[in-house]
């Protein structure tokens, strides 16, 4: 009995229609580009959240670069004045020390004390008393070297370190300079303030040769110039339309009050300044004033001018 072969299969047969192909291609390629979209809408939020990261970084990186500058500041300056403080002080000293002994020139250090600033700060409040210090201190700024170093070292109290000096006579002239200076008129408010200032000279290496030595040889000195019996502060009121000299240890208010001789703890000098009644004084022609003042220093104004005239 023969067997029967089994049916050979055709290829071509099993295969599908060309229109069949061509349709399975088109849906491949649709589901390919859905996810291509997909994966670049998320690569998009991607590089968007990458961005804004960014921006706050840079923004945390401002604020934290002013904080340390803000920072470095406050450890290195006085906060009423902005002078340099006693840490940058010795910093400035150790580098004008070196060059000093590399050029064979000396090193001077100033001890500044305001004369009777407790009666003013008595008289007039302590709000007062700061902006005193305030202009104090811009007048010592504008009136040294850019090498030289003003400082605020405590209360009334101010350091000027100098460098680069030929001998003592540089600094006791440049130390004159600065007294006249400050000896002329402030004006704080409405009312004008004349005072005197002492000061002590240590120099370097004749007095000592650490910071810490000349501050106590010019504190010494400075209390000897003190001991010349400077003059009191003097207060020009223009309420008042006169001068109050502050007598020294004592507390003084000013006050329209008139009080009998006996009782009145200050000295009141008729103000030649006022020709015109209710105009403003001119501080130059003040008899606080030394007639060699030549006015207030430049910035700081020629009168002071009452808010209510």
């Amino acid at each position: 009995m023969r067997k029967r072969m089994p049916h050979a299969v055709n290829a071509e047969d099993s295969a599908p229609p060309p229109l069949d192909r061509a349709a399975t291609g088109a849906l491949d390629l649709r589901f390919a580009l859905a996810a291509s979209r997909q994966h670049l809408g998320a690569a998009l939020q991607q590089i968007d959240a990458l961005l804004e990261q960014r921006s706050r970084l840079e923004q945390q990186l401002i604020r934290l670069a002013q904080a340390v500058a803000q920072a470095r500041r406050h450890a290195h300056h006085d906060e009423l004045t902005g002078l340099p403080n006693r840490a940058l002080l010795l910093d400035r000293f150790k580098q004008v020390v070196a060059l000093g002994a590399r050029q064979q020139k000396q090193v001077a250090l100033l001890f500044l004390d305001l004369d009777g600033f407790k009666s003013i700060n008595d008289a007039l409040g302590h709000a007062a008393g700061d902006r005193l210090l305030q202009q104090v201190a811009a007048r010592l700024a504008a009136c040294i070297r850019t090498s030289d170093t003003a400082c605020r070292y405590g209360g009334d109290e101010f350091v000027i370190l100098l460098p680069e000096l030929d001998g003592q006579q540089s600094a006791v002239s440049t130390a004159e300079k600065i007294r006249a200076h400050l000896a002329k008129p402030y004006c704080v408010g409405t009312t004008v303030i004349t005072m005197t200032t002492s000061i002590g000279i240590a120099l370097y290496p004749v007095d000592g040769k650490e910071c810490g030595d000349l501050i106590r040889v010019s504190d010494l000195q400075m209390y000897h110039d003190k001991s010349r019996a400077p003059a009191p502060p003097r207060i020009l009121e223009p309420a008042l339309h006169t001068y109050i000299a502050i007598q020294a240890g004592s507390t003084i208010m000013p006050t329209r009050t008139r009080r009998p001789p006996a009782e009145q703890k200050f000295e009141r000098v008729q103000e030649e300044a006022f020709s015109n009644e209710g105009a403003p004084p001119a501080v130059h022609a003040s008899p606080a004033a030394n007639a060699d003042d030549g006015g207030v220093a430049a910035g700081e104004g020629q009168h002071c001018r009452s808010s209510g005239a």
